[in-house]
């Protein structure tokens, strides 16, 4: 088993393209063979080692996805639309209904979700938690889509 980690979503370093892995000696050498030619930059390497030393960062990150993933899950709830429950920071959402439609009626209200057809789920598209701002701007516009 190997142990993949990003610092994408809980340390917010998507553009920096960092992350590691654990595991034994010979299965992560298999890694090696498939890797980027290009070795991570310096600042990235630098704000890696800044966010695994900001544990209140990571803590607070992490508290934010459960609030806002609680919220989502109330008020989905409440529009009777249904949504797999997950473990990360997004959730795939069952719209019944083209995905793309609604991925181009919430694009017109300012919120971009990632339609399911990539995964062959037409009617599935997957939301990002963010902000509980954002997660309300989101059920608003939403709410007016599928009025």
């Amino acid at each position: 088993m190997i142990l993949l980690r990003t610092f994408s979503k809980v340390y917010g370093l998507a553009g920096l393209r960092i992350g590691y892995a654990l595991g034994r000696e010979d299965l992560v050498d298999c890694l090696y063979q498939v890797r980027d030619p290009f070795p991570v930059h310096r600042l990235a390497q630098v704000a890696a080692v800044a966010a695994l030393n900001d544990e209140d960062h990571a803590i607070k990150s992490i508290q934010l996805v459960y609030e806002g993933k609680r919220y989502l899950y109330k008020e989905l709830d409440k529009m009777g639309v249904s949504y797999v429950p997950s473990q990360a920071n997004f959730i795939f959402i069952d719209f019944e209904k083209d995905s793309e439609e609604v991925f181009q009626a919430l694009l017109r209200e300012g919120i971009i979700i990632r339609p399911g057809k990539i995964w062959d789920y037409p009617t599935f598209a997957r939301v990002t938690i963010g902000r509980m701002e954002d997660n309300q701007k989101f059920i608003r516009a939403l709410k007016k889509v599928l009025k």
